[in-house]
């Protein structure tokens, strides 16, 4: 349950600095961050779709599952995601988001409000090895972004 809160938490962290329109097209509205939509409607996406897979997990190998599919997504997105944080250091600290971020950080703190959930839900299995292992490969992911 460590490990899933830890997780949850990094999520977070990366997390808020994601926030722009669902399905994306029109990135105006970002500003000066309109360059960087594109990669952070893919990351927002992939997040949501994991979250919806942990959601619906009902075994071990499903959580598993879900963890390993996000893992993929995140180790495409990580080289990118890794460079609009490096060329914009106050994604690092999203606490008071910038004006243009603002309105659609709320659909980020959704997912990672509903990751939150889900990880509870999912609790019971991470003790399986198999989620074990997808675990420290999402991890591994999660932190190419750093």
């Amino acid at each position: 349950m460590r490990k899933a809160m830890i997780l949850a938490l990094a999520l977070c962290l990366i997390g808020g600095i994601a926030a722009c329109k669902k399905g994306g097209g029109d990135y105006a509205a970002l500003g000066q961050y309109a360059e960087i939509g594109p990669t952070l409607d893919k990351f927002i996406a992939a997040n949501e779709d994991f979250v919806t897979a942990i959601e619906k997990a009902a075994s071990a190998d499903e959580v598993a599952g879900a963890l390993n599919a996000a893992a993929e997504k995140m180790t495409d997105l990580a080289p990118k995601m890794k460079a609009v944080i490096e060329k914009y250091p106050e994604f690092k600290t999203m606490d008071n988001p910038p004006e243009e971020l603002k309105p659609l950080n709320d659909r980020i703190q959704s997912v990672m409000g509903r990751l939150m959930a889900a990880m509870g839900k999912a609790a019971p299995f991470m003790s399986d090895p198999k989620v074990q292992a997808a675990q420290e490969k999402y991890s591994q992911a999660m932190a190419g972004m750093e």
